[in-house]
């Protein structure tokens, strides 16, 4: 089993070498603790005013959102926030590109409670990802093989989705992680503790008001809302989560 484990991890970080990752996805996922704190500093500072809180969020809802202004006065932290967020957009939105990455990990003691950071499952990980975004669709395969697993589920497609934009709307299915509230060391609404299961959702793209002189004071909002089936053994089988 651990030759067959190194054998992977040869061939997956051979893959790195090859490939130039050219990043590129409608939205970013829970686990980039540098992107959350950029982000937030700039909601604190009143130059971002998106919801912040159900993850994943969307990035044309942030392009949208960010203040075109004069930065210049800010404090130096902000300002290279800003600059980050903007080089981090300007990445994503390039279209029409297939990025390819690889993932190598290891941990003496995986954590069972994890907090938002993206933490190993496992003592080992070797995997890979395929992705593409178009103008109105996106699509990622992703894969890990993981050693010695406490779940005993040897394989993890956590991440792989196919997604498509609807209007003002990203329809999407497939694995993605959740993560809704506030916190940064756990949630009590959602977290990414357990694995995502299959799932079905609409996410709205952009927080613009309604056009409606009856509703636009109500001012931007938004709506996320999906169906997952928890694959894992339980008391009750065909188990589904729904979430708004």
């Amino acid at each position: 089993m651990y030759k067959h484990f190194l054998y992977i991890t040869v061939i997956i970080a051979t893959t790195g070498l090859i490939y130039q990752p050219v990043l590129g996805e409608p939205w970013l996922s829970p686990g980039d603790m540098l992107i959350r704190s950029d982000l937030q500093l700039l909601a604190d500072n009143g130059l971002l005013q998106v919801p912040l809180t159900t993850w994943p969020l969307s990035l044309a809802n942030i392009n949208a959102a960010l203040k075109d202004g004069d930065i210049s006065n800010e404090d130096p932290r902000v300002i290279h926030a800003m600059q980050r967020v903007r080089d981090r957009l300007g990445k994503e939105f390039e279209l029409n590109n297939i990025e390819t990455k690889s993932l190598i990990r290891a941990s003496s003691n995986p954590l069972i409670s994890r907090t938002f950071e993206d933490t190993p499952r496992a003592e080992g990980e070797v995997g890979g990802s395929i992705s593409w975004v178009g103008q109105r669709f996106a699509i990622k395969a992703q894969g890990r093989r993981l050693s010695n697993p406490l779940d005993n589920d040897s394989f993890y497609p956590d991440g792989s989705y196919v997604g498509a934009i609807v209007g003002n709307w990203m329809l999407s299915a497939g694995y993605p992680e959740r993560w809704w509230g506030p916190g940064w060391d756990g949630s009590l609404i959602l977290s990414t503790n357990a694995r995502p299961g299959p799932q079905l959702s609409i996410k709205r793209n952009i927080t613009t008001p309604f056009s409606s002189k009856w509703l636009s004071w109500i001012g931007p909002w938004s709506l996320t809302s999906f169906l997952e089936q928890i694959v894992d053994e339980r008391v009750l089988r065909d188990t589904r989560l729904f979430g708004l």
